[in-house]
């Protein structure tokens, strides 16, 4: 009880000390929330699901469409370009966009109010990860009486982004691992290191990779009606189709661009899909885009189709959320970014390619080094490389 008290204090003291800074920079707002697109009345208990981005909503897809049936979902992500995905994965969702401030959670209780609220894959410890999941929230969860749960965990070993962050790591590490009724990690070593942290041994269980759970999930959700006509024209192009998706590095892209400028000259048929892991980054995309047009292919925005119309162009730039699964599915060859999730194509049976150099501190890791060991992944450097192995 005391230690409860205590945090308390301690938190009230941390968010007069967040909103001064929030004053001094002259930033105020309250987290965006958007309601269903497909609204019943008849939904239940309120049950929050936080997924930064839009892998750790697939990763854990699963998952979260079993708590469908348990009550109201409500999205969180600290991202604002996600809300348009989401809402087309799961149209009977609120999804909620969080500003990182210390009010969200005081703000989303009082809207909002959960039984349940399950935190996906990261961050497991406050700061941890790229993403922003403040303590508040967890902590003004509980307040209201909901169960706390993590899923998926995994550890990135980020580093704090500000000296508030730093403040709130200190402060809170062990409140944030306490807040948790249970925790579900992917390994041992997550286990270990987040007992060695803090956490309640009692709670924690290994439960393997969700990611393996998605493999089982067929069910390809095409939502968007400009899609529909491309992946069917797509199909029945009787041309090869290389997809290449979750580029993140823009020397990766360069490289596969240049790879496929070497594959049109002896292989004009094949077709291309590229897909950026962040179309939103506009300095990425300019840097990809002034790339493209400097290869001399001709190449078309997903973004800025109206109708099916592919004829003429190399490439597709498949700039647009939510799709990537469904352009893997009717590939021919797919290529995976380098430290991405492989076990989408794989899941459809297409042969993969990888390159580049993959980081073990990334939970696609051991993914790829169980795939590449049991020779289920090709992996090969460079554009010359790339291309030989497409041919």
């Amino acid at each position: 009880m005391l230690s409860s008290i205590s945090s308390t204090i301690k938190w009230k003291a941390f968010s007069m000390l967040n909103r001064l800074a929030d004053v001094r920079s002259q930033t105020s707002a309250e987290p965006g929330i958007y309601p269903p697109t497909n609204y019943s009345d008849s939904a239940g208990d309120l049950i929050w699901v936080f997924c930064s981005t839009i892998g750790e909503l697939n990763a854990c897809q699963p998952f979260i469409k079993s708590l469908e049936l348990r009550g109201q979902l409500v999205l969180i992500t600290d991202r604002h370009c996600y809300r348009e995905s989401y809402q087309k994965h799961f149209g009977n969702a609120y999804v909620v966009e969080l500003t990182g401030r210390t009010t969200d959670g005081s703000y989303l209780t009082a809207q909002l109010p959960p039984s349940l609220f399950f935190v996906c894959e990261i961050p497991a410890m406050p700061c941890d990860a790229p993403c922003r999941l403040s303590y508040g929230l967890l902590h003004q969860a509980k307040s209201v009486g909901a169960r706390v749960h993590l899923v998926n965990a995994w550890l990135y070993d980020y580093a704090p982004a500000c000296r508030m962050d730093s403040l709130e790591v200190r402060l809170f590490r062990k409140e944030y691992l306490d807040s948790f009724d249970s925790i579900g990690v992917q390994n041992e070593n997550i286990r270990s290191r987040l007992i060695q942290a803090g956490a309640r041994e009692e709670r924690i269980s290994i439960t393997g990779n969700m990611k393996f759970d998605s493999l089982w999930d067929e069910n390809i959700r095409i939502t968007d009606e400009t899609s529909r006509p491309i992946l069917s024209y797509l199909e029945n192009s009787n041309s090869p189709i290389v997809v290449a998706g979750c580029l993140a590095d823009i020397d990766e892209c360069y490289i596969l661009i240049d790879a496929i400028r070497a594959i049109r000259i002896s292989h004009p048929d094949i077709r291309f899909i590229i897909a950026p892991r962040h179309p939103e980054n506009q300095c990425f995309m300019q840097s990809l885009t002034e790339k493209l047009e400097q290869s001399g292919l001709v190449y078309k925005m997903k973004s800025k189709l109206s109708t099916a119309d592919l004829a003429g162009n190399d490439l597709l730039l498949l700039d647009t959320f939510g799709e990537l699964k469904s352009f893997y599915s009717i590939a021919t060859i797919c290529y995976v970014g380098c430290n991405h999730n492989v076990l989408e194509p794989l899941a459809f049976g297409k042969p993969t390619i990888v390159s580049g150099e993959w980081n073990p501190l990334y939970p696609s890791y051991p993914v790829y080094q169980l795939t590449r060991d049991k020779k289920l992944i090709m992996h090969v450097d460079k554009s010359e490389g790339i291309s030989r192995k497409i041919i």
